[in-house]
């Protein structure tokens, strides 16, 4: 839970939709030969098109999710 924080971005998001893109049709059009990471591949890119909205708040949290961590109740708001 610490280190050092990137607080711009380190993918490009077009260029990524781009390569899933390619994977999506790579996949449908290879004559049935599907490479066996394709599904992998496809959700890793997928993840990063999915994270590229958090690029406004690189330091967001729940504390919900912090609390349930800790294994402790979660704070009453005041």
């Amino acid at each position: 839970m610490g280190g050092p924080i990137w607080n711009k971005p380190i993918h490009d998001i077009n260029f990524v939709k781009s390569l899933l893109e390619s994977t999506r049709l790579n996949a449908e059009g290879n004559n049935g030969h599907k490479v066996k990471t394709t599904e992998r591949i496809q959700a890793v890119l997928s993840a990063i098109i999915e994270e590229d909205v958090l690029l406004n708040q690189p330091l967001s949290y729940e504390l919900s999710h912090i609390a349930s961590t800790l294994k402790i109740g979660n704070p009453r708001k005041v």
